[in-house]
């Protein structure tokens, strides 16, 4: 059980860093100034400031934040809020890009483990990747479509106590399933953050859209509001969805 917990936070810092990791070097590349990259929600237990941006590791890691100048209104040369709203939708979309990628480069890696050539694991890795990339997308969207119908009440979705009890499945069968899980998860975590919700990327880039259709800023006390409530629901459904698998695992 103590390998199965290490083995899960492990592979949720690592989907959670290049997420963000996504998120940064997009800003960065914008020329978007970088105030924070935070593996881990506070307390903090480590911070370093390297140049105009502190790097820290909370206490709680199933997430963490990149906290970019300009988000929130403020304006300047290397303000988020003053760039075209392609770089902007580009910054956004980023750490959800960083998750395809990611799981791509799983995805290969548990194939060779496999004993099967880099080349071909390659290949292979990224034709799986598009596969399941589409599979989680459509299994997300019938989801959300039989639960308005009446049919379906979100029995099949997992939080972090059902993940972690797959995690120990996976880990019984060998490590390329686990790097494999790691990899689908990843890609879950993708299609989650493009869903235009508030509090998510896809939210955010249709935000980014709105604005660009109607050529007006929308007001950034009204965006955090938004965005402080779909968080909230976020909240809620993962708690929700948490005490659903401790009643199944019990």
């Amino acid at each position: 059980m103590f390998l199965t917990i290490v083995i899960f936070i492990v592979i949720i810092a690592a989907l959670v860093f290049v997420h963000e990791l996504g998120h940064f070097l997009a800003a960065k590349i914008s020329g978007v100034r970088v105030d924070e990259f935070s593996i881990g929600f506070p307390p903090r237990i480590f911070s370093k400031i390297i140049g105009e941006t502190k790097y820290s590791i909370g206490c709680l890691p199933l997430g963490g934040y990149v906290k970019i100048f300009g988000e929130d209104g403020e304006t300047g040369n290397s303000s988020f809020a003053t760039k075209s709203k392609w770089i902007q939708a580009f910054i956004l979309i980023s750490g959800i890009i960083g998750n395809i990628i990611f799981a791509w480069i799983l995805f290969s890696v548990a194939l060779m483990l496999g004993h099967v050539g880099l080349f071909s694991s390659l290949y292979e890795g990224a034709r799986t990747t598009l596969q399941a990339f589409s599979a989680i997308i459509v299994g997300l969207f019938q989801i959300v479509v039989d639960a308005f119908r009446g049919i379906n009440d979100f029995g099949e979705l997992s939080g972090p106590v059902g993940i972690a009890s797959l995690v120990g499945q996976a880990q019984k069968m060998g490590v390329e399933y686990v790097v494999s899980f790691a990899a689908f998860i990843s890609l879950n975590l993708a299609v989650i953050n493009l869903v235009p919700f508030p509090a998510l990327d896809g939210g955010r880039i249709l935000f980014v859209i709105i604005e660009a259709i109607k050529r007006k800023n929308i007001s950034a006390k009204v965006a955090n509001a938004v965005n402080t409530v779909g968080f909230s629901i976020l909240l809620l459904l993962i708690v929700i969805v948490t005490i659903k698998d401790v009643i199944n695992i019990f």
